[in-house]
């Protein structure tokens, strides 16, 4: 309830999930801002918190939107949705929804697959996408991506 004052997101009376509440913040500032925000509530929240500021100022644990995750991803590597899904812990039952769907529209089950992991994921960071790409063998498009949001 501390980060929800210092970030201005109403507390209600049942205890919000602190991602969960972060998403909602960042969804309405710019990443940049999120990020140095964050770090600065936790800097000043004393010793507890000293290592999760140090995390954040070290790149990687972003939530990425959608649009960023389709232009990173979802166009460069369209034709692995299914791995990659599979890669994110989405579950098998949930990919062959999607595949029924949207049968041979690889893009299209890709935004729906990113779109999920995105609303389903407890920590939807550009490090779990990084390594999930290498998890299907896409390491110069994980290579890439780090480059892009992950360098100091």
């Amino acid at each position: 309830s501390i980060l929800a004052v210092h970030l201005g997101v109403p507390v209600e009376h049942t205890p919000t999930p602190l991602l969960t509440m972060l998403k909602k913040w960042q969804q309405q500032h710019k990443p940049q801002a999120y990020k140095q925000t964050l770090i600065d509530i936790l800097t000043g929240s004393g010793r507890a918190f000293d290592k999760a500021a140090r995390a954040l100022s070290g790149d990687g644990i972003e939530i990425p939107t959608l649009e960023q995750l389709n232009t990173s991803v979802g166009k460069q590597c369209a034709a692995d949705w299914y791995k990659l899904g599979l890669q994110l812990n989405i579950p098998d039952q949930a990919l062959r929804v999607i595949q029924s769907d949207c049968y041979n529209k690889c893009e299209e089950a890709m935004m729906r697959m990113l779109g999920k992991w995105l609303e389903e994921c407890t920590n939807p960071t550009w490090r779990a996408v990084i390594t999930s790409l290498r998890g299907i063998d896409n390491n110069r498009l994980a290579k890439a991506i780090e480059q892009k949001y992950c360098s100091a």
